[in-house]
């Protein structure tokens, strides 16, 4: 999920697409804008690029949201997708030779 902030109190659609194309480089599944000011324009432009679906929690999800600092301060909550296929997780290594952090006599 990408996070994108923006504080001017007029904002064009270019800002979406720019989200949208930073959502399809990153290969990320959504992208949350929060604008300090109220945007409906940029909440109508959002929904042109449709839809998220989440196989594990069998739910759509808007791929771009734009929600306000206002909108929160009311109670707002964003909804995220989390889950397995969103979460990307580090693999140990078999042969991980960095060591152990302490020495087990450390720890005594």
């Amino acid at each position: 999920v990408i996070l994108s902030v923006k504080s001017s109190k007029t904002l064009s659609p270019a800002v979406t697409r720019e989200l949208f194309g930073t959502i399809t480089r990153e290969k990320a599944v959504m992208g949350i804008l929060l604008t300090l000011y109220k945007m409906d324009n940029l909440v109508k432009d959002a929904k042109i690029y449709g839809f998220y679906e989440n196989k594990i929690r069998d739910k759509k999800f808007p791929i771009i949201s734009v929600v306000s600092v206002e909108e929160i301060l009311a109670g707002a909550r964003l909804e995220l997708p989390v889950a397995v296929e969103v979460v990307k997780s580090a693999v140990a290594k078999e042969n991980d030779q960095t060591g152990d952090l302490f020495e087990q006599d450390d720890l005594e």
